[in-house]
């Protein structure tokens, strides 16, 4: 899932017990989904992950004033899953050629396997592949 969003609260919420009966627990942030970039029809309205980066729990500044680039697991019924390493980015670090890229031409490549270029020159091996060049142009 791949999604622009604003979280508008969060809470602490139980999710089951682990193998010794105690309750785990889960930070919840319930969002304002902005735009679907790759996912479920339905609107995401939940955000889940660990309660703290010590067990890879992201932090999201809530209040809806702060935009993120949120890409993270699918669970089902409007929720998704995020941990410190998915790709969450505030969305006003992006460049300008990113988010036209995400806005206008994302969709074309949810078939390519992404191939990262860490210099020039960078090559592709097969027609399905797809060459990321954030680190070399920036």
């Amino acid at each position: 899932v791949v999604i622009r969003a604003k979280a508008v609260s969060e809470k602490e919420v139980d999710s089951g017990n682990d193998i010794y009966g105690n309750p785990i627990k889960r930070i919840q942030y319930e969002i304002k989904q902005i735009k679907m970039f790759k996912g479920p029809d339905k609107d995401i309205e939940f955000i889940y992950t660990a309660p703290s980066s010590a067990v890879c729990g992201v932090s999201l500044d809530i209040g809806g004033k702060k935009e993120y680039l949120i890409a993270g697991k699918a669970e089902g019924h409007g929720k998704m899953h995020i941990t410190l390493c998915d790709f969450i980015v505030p969305w006003d670090t992006l460049s300008t050629t990113q988010k036209k890229s995400l806005n206008h031409r994302y969709q074309m490549g949810c078939e390519c396997k992404i191939t990262r270029c860490p210099m020039i020159p960078c090559y592709i091996s097969s027609p399905d592949e797809c060459l990321w060049m954030d680190w070399v142009t920036e």
